[in-house]
């Protein structure tokens, strides 16, 4: 019996279920997604891996654009080439911060010369500028 495979172009929106990493070094190389009641091995590009990672959670809808492919009518994975949060869990978590004002919020920012040379200094001032604006 024969098995044909193809890949396709593919823009699916869906649920992060879980993370991909590596077995050797534990880096993401990728996330499973759920589209429906199915679930899609996703392939990310080292550029989206670097961009994404950190940002995002399981549970965030998200968009990908990209190549499947399919072999014996299935989609068996799919390399991304873009992708694009759709909706966020971290939306909730800034709701719940601001809700718990009688709290302290405390955030460690680097202070290194090399950190600061990055831009640490201009995150911090952000910061800091954000916090009383908002009441905080």
């Amino acid at each position: 019996m024969s098995s044909k495979s193809s890949s396709q172009k593919i823009k699916q929106a869906g649920q992060i279920k879980s993370w991909i990493t590596a077995k050797k070094k534990g880096e993401m190389k990728g996330l499973m997604l759920r589209v429906g009641s199915s679930e899609i091995k996703v392939k990310l590009k080292k550029k989206l891996r670097k961009e994404f990672v950190g940002k995002l959670q399981v549970g965030d809808t998200i968009l990908i654009e990209g190549v499947k492919k399919i072999k014996d009518g299935k989609i068996r994975s799919v390399k991304a080439k873009g992708l694009m949060p759709l909706k966020t869990s971290r939306s909730k978590l800034s709701k719940l911060a601001v809700k718990s004002k009688g709290q302290k919020i405390r955030v460690g920012v680097c202070q290194k010369s090399n950190c600061c040379r990055k831009g640490a200094t201009k995150v911090l001032k952000a910061l800091k500028q954000s916090v009383k604006q908002n009441h905080w």
